[in-house]
């Protein structure tokens, strides 16, 4: 008797806590799309339960199969930082990636924290790589030994974001401006 009221506390707490965390997570946008389908349908643990056992035959697939389920929701926790700006570029890297421009977001991003120096340069080396892919796929010449200036105001008129392609005063002062800070 007693075993079967722990087992059942226990149970009760387990079914708490997943479906605070399946909560959790299926109303975040950014996990949202990463949950196993499973986790989408099976409210509480029970219904889980009832789930799994036809799924997979043994413990061990059962544990292969969670684990395949939840490994992008887990991935995606484990490297995401919660800087602002993080998430969404790397999505488009991603959707975007050419080889080299995604290769040197994840280098800046893997040395920010040891090597702020190396860091930074991944993040120009990004930078004038972003602008010779926009120039590239424009079919605009630019210089070989191009600096990343030239690189990004050439990118810039390609994009119609250069302050002198404006007539409105307040489109050329937001465009100068950002010009400015790079």
């Amino acid at each position: 008797m007693l075993w079967g009221s722990a087992r059942t506390a226990y149970f009760n707490r387990g079914n708490e806590a997943y479906k605070a965390l399946r909560r959790e997570f299926a109303t975040r946008g950014d996990t949202k799309g990463k949950l196993p389908d499973f986790l989408r349908r099976c409210s509480d643990l029970k219904r889980f339960w009832s789930f799994i056992k036809y799924e997979r035959a043994t413990y061990q697939e059962h544990r292969e199969y969670l684990w395949s389920g939840f490994r992008p929701l887990i991935e995606f926790l484990e490297a995401q930082d919660r800087a602002p700006g993080i998430a969404p570029i790397t999505a488009i890297l991603d959707s975007f990636d050419p080889e080299n421009v995604h290769s040197a977001w994840q280098k800046a991003l893997d040395r920010r924290s040891e090597d702020p120096e190396g860091a930074i340069t991944a993040a120009r080396t990004l930078l004038e790589t972003a602008c010779k892919h926009i120039l590239d796929d424009s079919g605009a010449d630019y210089a070989a030994d191009a600096d990343l200036p030239k690189l990004r105001g050439l990118a810039s008129e390609q994009l119609s974001l250069a302050p002198k392609q404006h007539q409105e005063n307040v489109f050329k002062a937001i465009l100068g401006n950002c010009q400015s800070v790079s």
